[in-house]
């Protein structure tokens, strides 16, 4: 009798501190999260100038999602009554972060609480603390998918004493697509594997990016597909994530034009637009502005691309610097429109140069785009010895090993020698000339990962450290954790072919090169490196404001209204008797026209597959790449168009039929009506669609008062 009253007295006591004893979770999905916040919708979305009246689709921009979601949350925060024994968790809460939850509940006095996801293995707990709060939101990372996992949370008191646990279990849905068959397999393990998790992304094998741990189980995932290079982490939880869907056509491979910021919960905080686009590499600089690589997309012959870099206003969007490669080097090697091949970018505000590897030209190159001047290049002296810097190439000392089509080339923040005049470059040498070959290439069949020393003073250059492994073709890059003694070779893209084994994580001791760990992985990447989350950032609940939309889109042109009198009617899409589906009419057509560019195939039938919708005030065009000659929007008052006849398809081998979504600025045209029409080289074709542009309902209420 006595021990029953203790009980009860204790759990009362517990209760009056915010414990209760009796403990459930009440689940959510990601879709209820979802309907709860479609009433925030309008409040959240950016303000526009403009109405627009259209039968078109309309869908929500994604970071208006993100922002009515975190509304929806306040609110739940705000008038729920969840306690820490009765909690709320919804799962996947801003629907882009699958292996994520969100635990949500209150405590009467301020609590620090600590999470841990159980793992498979006991090293491979994910565990992690947060600050003290009354009102808390509990980021739940590091979920299996297709488990169901156990989660326990610790509540503790300001003095750091454990007052309370509450341990559920979560049952994860397997991942969509590819995600769900992707196999990472541990080939050697001969020491701990220094990273508890490892971020994978990029590649053209369509795989989200996700991150594994040490048994080779995925742990995290962003359900959506970048562009090939297109998730940079930079700080605070976050990514540069590249869209591969917003594109604009080039003379090869088309070019991506939207960026978003997200993080490691699924959040979309901003939406940058590029006119030229950017790709392959993406660095946050001290002030907090953003490098990336960029293309020039000028030209007399052909437009050039991913040969520029660009610094990017992180507030505004806008471009408040552009160094285009072409000037200065010799006119000679401008000879293709992808003659370059930038894919990494090292940047120093302060010293006015740029670091940057050039794939196509077998070259790493320091300049200084302040006085536009060539301060070095890193590559074999018989490339540029007939050329305007032949004497800016670094003179190689002892027995040198040269880099091909190399990757990821970066300064290292470490004295490796001893030598103070010394600087240390690490760069991913894939050994391959297929781009731009050479007489001097050694046909080595491995590639490697490469260390060199500089001495800016003397302009010389010798090989450090190189550890060979099996080739990888394109992509991948090499990581150096230089106080735990280790380098890593990231291989994208493992040549030739293995289906079981496209590409792998490879660490090396610094000192012997001996192996310590290798994974290999079912599907190819472009990156890796070490991951781990940021929960304290990630449980905020702040969403920056309403300015999502920043940049530019390449405008439209205004001209003179054109003759329509004679504009032929679309007929509707009909799939032809040879195909089942619009998938495989698509897949075929487009191996067809790869194969034979002159294949033909009734525009007509192309031209009523175009396809439209609008995001807020900009309207996106879906169309084959090149289709178009001009692109018309015929007002009552007013008219403009798109010219698509700038560029010409050089590589229709690999880009053929590729699809193009193409973003068209509303906001930038004068109020009317509008009806669309697509010219083509068989003539002037009417969409059938009409858009009424209008003042904002708030701008004409200000013109009738």
């Amino acid at each position: 009798m006595k021990s029953n009253l203790a009980v009860r007295a204790l759990k009362k006591m517990l209760r009056i501190v915010g414990i209760d004893t009796q403990k459930h979770v009440t689940v959510k999905s990601a879709k209820w999260m979802r309907e709860q916040a479609l009433p925030y919708e309008s409040k959240c979305k950016r303000k526009s100038e403009i109405e627009i009246v259209s039968e078109i689709e309309t869908r929500t921009s994604l970071p208006n999602v993100t922002r009515a979601i975190e509304c929806a949350l306040n609110q739940i925060e705000e008038e729920s009554d969840y306690k820490f024994g009765d909690m709320l968790v919804i799962k996947n809460p801003y629907q882009y972060a699958p292996l994520c939850a969100l635990a949500m509940f209150h405590t009467k006095l301020p609590r620090k609480v600590k999470v841990t996801v159980k793992g498979k293995t006991s090293d491979c707990d994910i565990a992690y603390r947060l600050p003290a709060a009354t009102k808390h939101r509990v980021p739940i990372m590091g979920l299996y998918p297709d488990c169901v996992n156990t989660v326990r949370i610790d509540l503790y008191s300001f003095f750091g004493w454990r007052i309370g646990q509450h341990e559920f279990r979560l049952r994860i849905a397997s991942l969509k697509g590819r995600n769900s068959v992707v196999k990472v397999t541990k080939d050697i393990s001969k020491e701990k594997y220094l990273y508890d998790l490892t971020l994978i992304y990029g590649g053209d094998d369509q795989v989200y990016p996700y991150a594994f741990d040490r048994n080779g189980d995925m742990r995290f995932a962003f359900r959506m597909i970048p562009k090939t290079y297109g998730f940079q982490p930079i700080s605070g939880g976050r990514f540069l994530f590249l869209d591969k869907s917003i594109t604009r056509q080039t003379s090869t491979n088309p070019a991506a034009i939207r960026l978003f910021e997200v993080d490691q919960m699924g959040r979309f905080h901003k939406a940058y637009h590029f006119e030229k686009g950017v790709h392959h590499d993406f660095a946050e600089i001290e002030d907090g502005n953003i490098v990336m690589a960029s293309s020039a997309m000028d030209g007399v012959s052909y437009k050039t691309f991913e040969d520029t870099v660009i610094e990017v206003d992180r507030k505004s969007g806008s471009v408040v610097n552009e160094i285009k490669l072409k000037e200065y080097l010799d006119e000679k090697y401008v000879d293709v429109p992808d003659w370059a091949h930038l894919n990494s970018v090292e940047y120093q505000k302060e010293e006015k140069t740029v670091l940057i590897c050039l794939r196509n030209l077998h070259a790493v190159m320091k300049v200084n785009y302040e006085k536009k001047e060539v301060l070095w290049i890193l590559a074999h002296p018989s490339f540029w010895s007939d050329s305007c810097v032949a004497d800016k190439v670094l003179r190689p000392l002892g027995d040198m090993e040269w880099f091909f089509q190399a990757h990821a080339a970066y300064l290292l923040d470490v004295d490796l020698d001893g030598n103070p005049d010394t600087k240390h470059l690490i760069i991913y040498d894939n050994h391959t000339q297929k781009r731009r070959p050479v007489d001097y290439f050694d046909k080595d069949k491995r590639s490697f990962v490469r260390i060199y020393s500089i001495n800016e003073k003397e302009r010389t250059v010798s090989l450090l450290k190189s550890y060979p492994f099996r080739k990888s073709s394109i992509r991948s890059n090499a990581v150096l954790e230089y106080k735990a003694g280790r380098v890593f070779a990231m291989n994208g893209k493992l040549y030739p072919e293995d289906e079981q084994e496209k590409s792998s994580v490879i660490e090396f001791d610094y000192e012997s090169g001996e192996i310590l760990n290798k994974y290999s992985t079912s599907y190819g990447f472009y990156r890796a490196y070490g991951f781990h989350f940021e929960p304290e950032i990630m449980s905020s609940g702040k969403a920056e404001g309403c300015d999502y939309f920043l940049g530019e889109i390449y405008g439209l042109l205004e001209c003179e209204s054109i003759d329509v009198s004679e504009a032929k009617k679309l007929p509707s899409p009909v799939l032809e008797s040879e195909f089942q589906t619009e998938e495989e009419r698509k897949n075929t057509l487009r191996k067809r026209a790869m194969e034979n560019p002159s294949y033909e195939v009734d525009p007509k039938q192309d031209m009523a597959r175009i396809s439209m919708y609008l995001e807020e005030d900009v309207l996106y065009i879906r169309l084959l790449d090149h289709q178009l000659e001009k692109l018309y929007f015929v007002g009552e008052n007013h008219t403009y168009y798109r010219d698509y006849t700038d560029t010409k398809q050089l590589l229709p081998g690999y880009f053929a039929r590729s699809i193009n979504t193409d973003p068209v600025p509303l906001y930038q045209m004068k109020k009317d009506t509008y009806e669309i029409y697509y010219q083509h080289s068989a003539g002037l074709y009417q969409s059938g669609v009409k858009i009424t542009i209008k003042p904002a309902k708030s701008e004409q209420s200000e013109n009738n008062n």
